[in-house]
């Protein structure tokens, strides 16, 4: 039917740090700022797209990201614990922001059975950081200033070297990454 329930939006881990009420989330999806991409069903439970769901741009947000490697990771406490991301989304956002407007930040993860059939009954259990992300930019050419600055290639060194927790960030646009692989 195209909605996805607010209890399921609840387990995000980026809704969660703002709320764990379905009541605000559904205030929220009525707000004059996304009323015109969002909407509510019937009995204001789920969530929908007003405009549906286009596979064929799914990859326009290649022109628009940036693949950042050597991110700090944090080892684990105790055996047996998890290694941690060292650096937030927020702190991404943050170092990015000189470029333009960060649409979204994508920390990744890899777990070793993610190809196995269960992966959607265990989500993020047992998956470990991967030390890299995806930045997407809000525009090309906010992805482009940031380009000039922090890709190098072959012939030329960036001009500028991110850091974060002591690591020298590595920096690529997508494409390249995406054509790597």
């Amino acid at each position: 039917d195209g909605f996805i329930s607010i209890e399921v939006l609840l387990r995000f881990n980026s809704i969660k740090k703002h709320t764990t009420d379905a009541k605000v989330v559904a205030q929220a999806a009525k707000h004059e700022s996304v009323s015109d991409r969002v909407k509510l069903n019937e009995d204001e439970s789920a969530v929908g797209r007003l405009v549906p769901f286009d596979k064929e741009k799914m990859m326009d947000n290649v022109k628009l990201s940036l693949r950042v490697e050597n991110l700090p990771v944090t080892e684990p406490k105790e055996e047996g614990g998890e290694k941690k991301y060292a650096v937030t989304v927020d702190d991404l956002i943050k170092l990015f922001s000189d470029y333009g407007t960060v649409a979204l930040v994508k920390l990744q993860r890899y777990r070793p059975d993610w190809k196995s059939k269960d992966v959607a009954k265990h989500g993020r259990q047992n998956s470990v950081p991967t030390g890299a992300a995806f930045v997407e930019f809000e525009t090309e050419e906010e992805q482009k200033k940031a380009v000039a600055d922090l890709c190098g290639d072959e012939e030329k060194e960036p001009e500028k070297t991110l850091e974060f927790g002591g690591n020298k960030l590595k920096v690529q646009t997508m494409r390249k990454w995406i054509d790597n692989k």
